[in-house]
């Protein structure tokens, strides 16, 4: 999805649990 900050669906869900 968005490669320019390197976000990716895992790491969105990552941020989430946080």
């Amino acid at each position: 999805m968005d490669a320019r900050r390197g976000f990716t669906l895992i790491e969105l869900l990552v941020v989430i649990a946080i």
